[in-house]
């Protein structure tokens, strides 16, 4: 099944038509904001980003085939799949130790955490929120958008942020995109993976003081955690991994006290009620992925136990929608 999906992401769609970019009226309509120096600010990360728009018989054809493939998807997340990610994981670590032997260790972590699914050969189809199709003109786009997304985050939520804990770090290049954008920054990083606590490790042993600590969580089970003052909790699709096993982690989360929560997550009840929404939907149900997690924060939000700050889908691929942001807050 994989493969008739990777040979579908290798193929190439002809476009014709003018080459476009993000304009600062998507930027507006993709991120839900209305501020315009922060509107600037993210036009400034964005106007390199090109692409080609779809033709509505090429959107036609594309959902054709999606729907297709999607109706054989039979493989679910789960922690049985922890070899899997532990093997990719371990690839980054691999490389990073590869490259620094050439370059000091700093550069290598800092070219080397990118997960090798970002840098396929062929790029692919996305939707953005604004109902364009696109097809990427710009190498690795999805990688740039998803620092994109980083950029937004940061300007928006964590100015008075003075730790940043990620669950699910994966290939830690999250935590070392933040480490690198801001210097006074502190970072925690946990991940079920045993390869990636040895990325973290060597983050720690070169960039000291500035990484709090880490530890191996599984996200499924139960945690505690004393946390700094003024720090964010920070997921980036691990949750997506959780299925609707998410109560666990958010009841633990919640007694650890951050200061504000932030996930980059795929949200069913965010998808669009078009074709691609339902579509979006039902791979999710497919693959088992994060699924209620807004209905339940609506639901403690009714309590009074927390606030839900923000919430908007930003960006998706062919198969469903990938990157939607929700931040909240406890009460």
């Amino acid at each position: 099944m994989y493969k008739k999906i990777y040979n579908f992401f290798q193929s190439e769609i002809k476009v014709n038509g003018k080459e476009k970019t993000l304009s600062k009226i998507d930027l507006k309509k993709i991120f839900n904001i209305n501020n315009k120096k922060t509107i600037n600010q993210l036009y400034n990360f964005s106007k390199k980003l090109k692409f080609f728009e779809l033709t509505k018989k090429q959107i036609n054809q594309e959902f054709n085939k999606v729907k297709d493939l999607t109706s054989q998807i039979n493989d679910k997340s789960s922690f049985k799949r922890l070899p899997i990610w532990n093997k990719g994981w371990d690839d980054n670590l691999q490389k990073i130790l590869n490259f620094s032997k050439k370059i000091d260790i700093k550069s290598s972590l800092t070219k080397k955490t990118i997960p090798n699914y970002y840098l396929r050969k062929k790029q692919r189809v996305f939707k953005l929120k604004n109902n364009k199709f696109i097809y990427p003109k710009t190498k690795n786009f999805e990688l740039k958008f998803h620092r994109l997304i980083l950029h937004f985050i940061n300007i928006k939520f964590l100015d008075k942020i003075d730790c940043l804990y990620e669950f699910g770090a994966g290939s830690c290049q999250n935590l070392i995109f933040f480490l690198n954008l801001k210097k006074k920054l502190r970072v925690f990083g946990s991940d079920w993976s045993a390869s990636t606590i040895k990325i973290l490790k060597l983050i720690k042993k070169n960039y000291q003081d500035r990484v709090i600590s880490f530890q191996q969580i599984n996200m499924f089970k139960k945690f505690s955690l004393k946390v700094h003052e003024n720090s964010c909790l920070f997921t980036f699709c691990s949750m997506e991994q959780l299925g609707k096993n998410f109560k666990n982690f958010i009841n633990s989360s919640l007694k650890s006290n951050f200061k504000i929560y932030v996930h980059v997550e795929p949200i069913n009840e965010l998808s669009r009620k078009d074709r691609f929404g339902k579509l979006s939907v039902n791979y999710l149900k497919r693959r088992n992925y994060l699924f209620g997690f807004l209905k339940f924060l609506k639901n403690l939000e009714n309590k009074k136990i927390i606030k839900i700050l923000y919430k908007q889908q930003v960006f998706s691929n062919s198969f469903f929608d990938c990157w939607s942001i929700i931040v909240w807050k406890k009460l």
